[in-house]
């Protein structure tokens, strides 16, 4: 199947798609389409990232949708607000040539606004599970006469705690309670058809298919080439504290970055905006920290590229679909190799190669081994550029814009220039000296930074990335070398010199009659004086001999009885006698 007409889609629609430039469909278009279109049944999608899964699932559900029936017909869950917008945009531009109306429901915004879309005849409603579960429980609208529910990324839904939720969400589309069924049971499975959607059939994704799906049909499409082949990955070898500077000597010697830094946490998107601000960087974050349209502004100027670098968390990323980024960075690496497919397959895209680049501190070389073994990469390590890198990478470039300028300036604005004194102080200046500060110019000023060493190995491969490692081969790796640097000199045998060094001190001051101190160290305390008696304290009384004690009896027992006396040869006979205190 090599055109639209192939997979069984109606005429009109097949004409409207031709006319907004959807020429041929994509490999998992042309899968799951006549499947979809003709099957009943459950369905599981598998594709990359950006292979057009938004239109594998819309254009089915198009031809299916009744648009006399102005009530629910389609559910869209997504895990995020940015994919949400993302899936409404694409359906509204599918189905513009229909009376189609797609209601997008999202936390961060207006319920009224949202409300009124669905009661104004809403086909297709495209949500995130939080805010869905709120207007369901209100009672606003119902979902009992859907006809298809589509998750989409639904592991990502999991992993952010929406299991619950979900599981409300997909009890609330059945029309009434089974036969026999208890009251207040919950219907793990919808009461519709559910086409689940991902780029990969993870863990999470098997345990959602044997919950929620009924014996789903399944189809998988390969990534054309692998990412090694698409994407260029490269790590760094870098400290924890160092990370923020390698990460400024990256974008200083790449003229043409257009892409994403991930970080894990909100916390550190925002301070690694604020700080590449501070530096002159044009730089902005999207996180869950930010309102709805801040977000949404962010998301509009990074795709017209008025911003060409944002940092985000991995969750807040999911709703962009950009297909000419250039380069992504790993500021700190994913905890699961699927975030970090998900993170490089933002690059690459369309035919087009990219680059990754990960910043890997000492904690993170395990993390990196097994990114490497379970996604199959070719990971190659890289150097972070040098001072006279960044240097050339500016000469070049301010170069080729000085060159490019093409006169300009009429002979008349010449003469007047010449007689300015800004003229007559740069005239002055040798033409190696005119460079130099032109230079200087576009060089940060903290420039010295570039000579900091970053590289923790000092250029080594770590042992975890050796393939040819074994485990205690006295490999020179990232934690260094099992044995000392002198040839045959073993780890404990420095421990054993230390230790028959102090043995041999003490002999040597009992040799000579003198005590030895009670430690060689100063911050363990030496020979410390005698501790000075306490003044102005009442001394306390002598205690007397045992045979003085044992006359003694012990305290009355509750109802007047007294315990015998002990067994003592030394003792006195008992006498009652009592405690008195003052």
């Amino acid at each position: 199947m090599s055109s639209f007409e192939d997979l069984g889609l109606s005429p009109e629609l097949i004409k409207h798609l031709e006319g907004i430039g959807f020429v041929a469909p994509t490999e998992i278009q042309t899968k799951a389409i006549p499947i979809l279109l003709k099957h009943e049944g459950d369905f599981i999608g598998l594709a990359a990232t950006g292979t057009g899964k938004t239109a594998a699932f819309g254009l089915p559900m198009i031809e299916q949708l009744d648009m006399s029936k102005k009530v629910p017909q389609a559910l869209i869950l997504s895990p995020t607000r940015e994919l949400a917008l993302q899936i409404v945009e694409q359906l509204k531009a599918l189905s513009s040539f229909k009376k189609m109306k797609v209601a997008a429901i999202y936390g961060g915004s207006s319920y009224r606004t949202q409300i009124d879309e669905v009661r104004r005849g809403a086909h297709v409603i495209v949500a995130t599970p939080g805010r869905l579960i709120d207007l369901l429980d209100q009672g606003v609208f119902h979902i009992r006469e859907l006809k298809t529910l589509v998750l989409d990324e639904a592991d990502e839904m999991i992993s952010m705690g929406f299991r619950d939720s979900l599981e409300e969400i997909l009890e609330q589309t059945h029309k009434e309670k089974e036969a026999g069924e208890e009251k207040g049971a919950k219907q793990r499975r919808a009461g519709c058809r559910t086409w689940l959607f991902s780029a990969t059939m993870s863990p999470a994704i098997k345990k959602i298919t044997s919950l929620y799906l009924n014996d789903p049909t399944m189809v998988e499409v390969q990534r054309k080439g692998n990412l090694s082949e698409q994407i260029t990955q490269l790590y760094f070898t870098v400290k924890e504290d160092l990370k923020l500077k390698a990460l400024t000597h990256l974008l200083d010697a790449l003229n043409d970055f257009y892409g994403i830094i991930f970080c894990e946490t909100k916390m550190k998107c925002a301070q690694i905006e604020q700080e590449l601000n501070k530096k002159g960087y044009h730089v902005e974050s999207l996180h869950g920290d930010k309102s709805q349209k801040e977000r949404e502004w962010t998301l509009k100027r990074f795709k017209n590229k008025d911003v060409k670098v944002i940092v985000a968390t991995d969750v807040a990323a999911r709703g962009l679909d950009i297909s000419d980024l250039t380069h992504v960075v790993n500021y700190s690496l994913p905890w699961d190799a699927e975030s970090y497919v998900h993170r490089i397959g933002r690059t690459g895209r369309n035919g087009k190669t990219g680059f990754s680049y990960t910043l890997c501190s000492p904690r993170e070389l395990s993390l990196l081994k097994t990114v490497q073994q379970k996604t199959k990469a070719n990971l190659i390590k890289g150097h972070i550029p040098t001072l006279a890198d960044v240097l050339n990478h500016k000469l070049k470039t301010a170069s080729e814009i000085v060159l490019a300028l093409n006169g300009g300036l009429t002979p008349t604005l010449k003469e007047n220039f010449k007689v300015t004194p800004e003229f007559q102080a740069l005239n002055e200046l040798t033409k190696e000296e005119l460079i130099f500060k032109f230079l200087a110019s576009k060089v940060d000023a903290s420039a010295s930074d570039y000579d900091i060493p970053f590289d923790f190995l000092n250029g080594r491969i770590p042992r975890e990335m050796d393939p040819d490692f074994k485990a205690g081969s006295g490999y020179a790796g990232s934690r260094g070398p099992r044995t000392d640097s002198r040839p045959g000199f073993m780890r404990g045998d420095r421990r054993r010199e230390r230790s028959n060094a102090i043995h041999f001190a003490k002999d040597r001051f009992s040799q000579r009659g003198e005590e030895a101190p009670k430690s060689f160290r100063d911050d363990r305390g030496g020979d410390r004086p005698e501790r000075a008696e306490r003044s102005g304290t009442e001394q306390r009384a002598e205690r007397g001999e045992r045979s003085d004690r044992g006359n003694y009896s012990r305290r009355p027992r509750a109802g007047g009885t007294t315990p015998p006396p002990r067994n003592r040869t030394d003792a006195a006979p008992p006498q009652r006698r009592t405690r008195t205190f003052e």
